[in-house]
């Protein structure tokens, strides 16, 4: 929704017309001076075919629009959180073709962050703090990578073909209060190589990970066809608060959807250890829920529950059929990843440590 501002004519600074909610992206190139001072005519004339690549081309495809350029990095801004994030992932391509032919010390590797609020928009910049955001979020990446803050993550539920990792809480230079951000892993082949020494995508030795594909529908009458992704979200959201579990982003697991995927593909395409899938069927107002917990390694079934309750619940924050999944579903995780662990020939220090923790301080809906 956008507020009119008023302006007291006099002032001299111009009045800003309007204030909006945008999707704000900072793009800046990794240790610029260090190579601006090595090879400068060679990084501006890459730069420049840059700005000129993303003003004609990527930011009208994923219509956003370029605030300005910084020398060594743009601002720009989207109405969508998606388009932000698509736009980030194509910008890291640009480069890749150039560095391959260039020694490391002349590589040109860009970080970007982004941040959603509320801004003041002015005719050619944006202003607020929401701005200054995004560009502190920019400096937690390192080359090659994407920082988006929570509602841009909230907003990425579905159209970005990418995984994202939790970062946890960071405190930034001169901001109040901790942030907590994502780091966002480009999923698709052709981004692959993005990064100069990306990092294998497997779970952590201490974090077992899951990837929750929305459930199918028993009878897919059109207006029932959104419960299974409604189901999927709301699990996913919830288990993202959990610490000791890693989450596959909803972003990759969408494709799942509707696919006869074994589980080994499952693992190998994701890294993830477990899966959460089931179904449901909808009689009047109410509606059934089976869900299945298996281990990807083995096919093996380690948790089922069937559960029921009023679909208007699955619209609420507070859904209690979505706490009540979630949080059996963390602990029958944690506690059949655990006994793995523990029974290892060789189990190390983490997994008896994941193992201890989990006895003694089961998940609770408080807890996710």
């Amino acid at each position: 929704m956008k507020h009119l501002v008023t302006h007291n004519p006099a002032d001299p600074m111009p009045a800003l017309a309007l204030k909006a909610y945008k999707v704000v992206l900072v793009v800046d190139v990794v240790e610029s001076v260090r190579l601006m001072a090595g090879h400068e005519a060679e990084v501006v004339a890459r730069w420049c075919a840059f700005m000129d690549d993303a003003a004609r081309r990527v930011l009208p495809q994923h219509r956003g629009r370029l605030v300005k350029s910084l020398g060594d990095g743009l601002l720009a801004d989207f109405d969508q959180p998606v388009d932000a994030v698509k736009t980030a992932i194509e910008f890291h391509t640009f480069f890749m073709p150039a560095n391959r032919q260039l020694p490391t010390n002349q590589q040109i590797h860009m970080r970007a962050g982004i941040h959603a609020s509320h801004l003041f928009l002015g005719e050619h910049d944006v202003y607020g703090h929401g701005v200054n955001l995004a560009a502190r979020v920019a400096t937690l990446g390192q080359a090659g990578e994407i920082v988006v803050t929570a509602p841009v993550r909230d907003g990425i539920v579905d159209g970005v073909d990418a995984d994202l990792e939790d970062m946890g809480k960071s405190y930034l230079k001169h901001w109040p209060e901790p942030v907590r951000t994502w780091r966002v892993h480009a999923a698709s082949e052709g981004y692959a190589n993005w990064r100069p020494q990306r990092r294998e995508r497997v779970a952590s030795v201490f974090r077992p990970s899951i990837a929750i594909i929305a459930f199918a529908t028993r009878a897919p009458s059109p207006e029932h066809l959104a419960i299974g992704e409604l189901i999927a979200d709301g699990v996913t959201a919830q288990l993202t608060h959990c610490k000791d579990i890693r989450v596959i982003a909803r972003l990759s697991s969408t494709e799942l959807r509707g696919r006869r995927s074994t589980f080994i593909e499952t693992d190998a395409r994701f890294g993830a250890t477990y899966v959460l899938s089931g179904s449901y069927a909808v009689v009047g107002q109410e509606v059934l829920i089976t869900a299945e917990l298996a281990d990807t390694r083995c096919g093996e079934v380690l948790w089922a529950e069937r559960m029921n309750g009023d679909t208007m619940d699955l619209l609420q924050v507070h859904s209690e059929l979505i706490n009540h999944l979630s949080t059996a579903c963390a602990q029958a995780l944690l506690n059949a990843d655990a006994q793995r662990r523990m029974v290892l020939p060789k189990p190390d220090v983490n997994a008896m440590l994941l193992g201890s923790i989990t006895h003694m301080h089961p998940p609770t809906q408080r807890g996710l």
